[in-house]
């Protein structure tokens, strides 16, 4: 049920965000380019992720084996890697995260995301109804990027 609902919270905001990861599915319909397809390939030999696309970004979408969390890679259209986006365990992220949800959202639960770019910078997010939450990469509280119905 955990899984479930996981699932469902994911691909409700993979519109709002180049950086949150669903459990793939592998009934994707999306065919990235060749250039994307090849760098994912080489990097990232033998998963096979599920495919999303907005405008000229491309996602891969998976569970690391290795963990047992989602991973997301975003592309551009020439291979370019835009952002990796890791599902971090519980408490594996600035306390600051923790504390603005105790005092704003102190009855619910919540998976917290880290994304770097390839510069390095990092930050995190979360997911809730009302749009992702965003924290700095020292879990300070930025914004709101609001749903996008479908």
């Amino acid at each position: 049920m955990k899984t479930l609902i996981f699932i469902l919270a994911l691909v409700s905001g993979t519109c709002m965000l180049p950086a949150q990861v669903m459990q793939p599915d592998h009934t994707s319909t999306v065919n990235p380019p060749k250039p994307v397809l090849s760098k994912f390939t080489t990097e990232y030999p033998g998963v096979n992720p599920a495919w999303d696309q907005e405008e000229n970004y491309y996602t891969a979408q998976y569970i690391d084996q290795g963990s047992n969390m989602g991973k997301r890679i975003v592309y551009d259209k020439t291979g370019t890697i835009i952002s990796i986006d890791y599902e971090m365990e519980t408490n594996n992220y600035p306390a600051g995260i923790n504390e603005y949800y105790l005092k704003n959202y102190p009855y619910e639960t919540f998976k917290v995301w880290m994304s770097k770019d390839p510069r390095g910078h990092v930050m995190y997010y979360t997911r809730r109804s009302s749009g992702v939450l965003r924290f700095d990469k020292n879990g300070k509280y930025l914004s709101t990027k609001p749903s996008i119905p479908k």
